[in-house]
């Protein structure tokens, strides 16, 4: 035979044991309840045979900590009713209800959050610092189990200065909140930085640049690649000694500068021509200048085609 439902099988017992006039309901004015569901018993004195079955009555969710929630006693009628069961209601007009809470070691939390950030950041930087960028106000759950979830951060966020860790707080396997917790933080790993005082215009190379462990956050942009000899590209502005070397800070190297002595090849048939020409405009490969051949006062037009190197074709 199907089960039946719980509050068919209530009035059934009720009604069979012939006490449905004698069940007393009296309504109180204020309520704790500990679990995530209101009952009747939570919120109200049951009494009579059979009480026990009737102060089970499901009524809704219970408020989370710090919250209140109020049932009216006509509420309460309704609810009643259209059940079917049979009562006596008494007490209050209303029942003020609040949860049950408790209060946590806040440094489990801050140490779950803090573990989340540090292994997101170790595996690119050789050193990680991180402070709490402000104080946890009080925080309270439900009564029950308390277990902590960070959430795991976006692939490829790159540290900065500030940053933020949510974790999730579960009661018993339920949810109950999140909390946001801010960081200070300094992730640190090798960078290039200058080994003196760099003019604008430099060509920075191994002669002049160390390698050197920075903070990443503090730096305005990307970092220039660590290998010194990779490095191309002149100084936009100066650069003083110790101050990292940023890739916003290098003007691309241009294959042929202004006012540059280059090599002006003429190729006729099999045979190849070379002189010395000045170049009188920037340019990269495959772009075409104008040149002035060496001792010549007329200028001509030719291809850049590799450093310091134009091409008449």
């Amino acid at each position: 035979m199907r089960a039946l439902p719980l509050l068919s099988l209530i009035a059934l017992l009720l009604a069979s044991s012939g006490a449905l006039a004698a069940v007393q309901v009296t309504l109180k004015g204020s309520a704790l309840v500990t679990g995530a569901r209101i009952t009747l018993a939570d919120i109200a004195s049951v009494q009579g045979e059979n009480a026990a079955a009737l102060g089970v009555l499901d009524l809704g969710p219970a408020p989370l900590p710090g919250y209140s929630a109020r049932i009216s006693r006509a509420e309460l009628e309704r609810t009643l009713r259209s059940r079917g069961l049979a009562w006596r209601l008494a007490g209050e007009n209303a029942v003020s209800i609040e949860r049950r809470a408790q209060a946590f070691d806040a440094r489990q939390l801050v140490a779950v959050a803090e573990e989340q950030l540090r292994t997101h950041l170790a595996a690119s930087h050789s050193r990680v610092e991180l402070q709490l960028a402000a104080p946890l106000a009080e925080l309270q759950v439900p009564a029950g189990k308390v277990a902590f979830t960070a959430r795991p951060l976006a692939a490829g966020l790159a540290p900065r200065r500030r940053m933020q860790v949510w974790v999730d707080i579960a009661v018993d396997g339920a949810f109950a909140r999140a909390v946001a917790l801010p960081f200070q933080v300094r992730a640190f790993r090798p960078l290039l930085v200058a080994a003196r005082d760099l003019q604008a215009g430099a060509l920075p190379d191994c002669t002049s640049l160390v390698v050197r462990e920075d903070d990443v956050t503090a730096l305005d942009g990307p970092a220039a690649p660590l290998a010194c000899g990779a490095v191309r590209g002149r100084l936009k502005q100066s650069l003083a000694a110790g101050a990292p070397l940023l890739v916003s800070a290098l003007q691309p190297e241009l294959a042929v500068a202004q006012g540059e002595s280059i090599r002006l090849q003429l190729q006729d048939g099999a045979i190849v021509l070379e002189s010395r020409a000045t170049a009188l405009s920037d340019g990269n490969v495959g772009q075409r200048i104008e040149v002035r051949p060496a001792g010549a006062s007329g200028t001509v037009r030719a291809e850049v085609v590799g450093p310091a190197l134009v091409k008449i074709n």
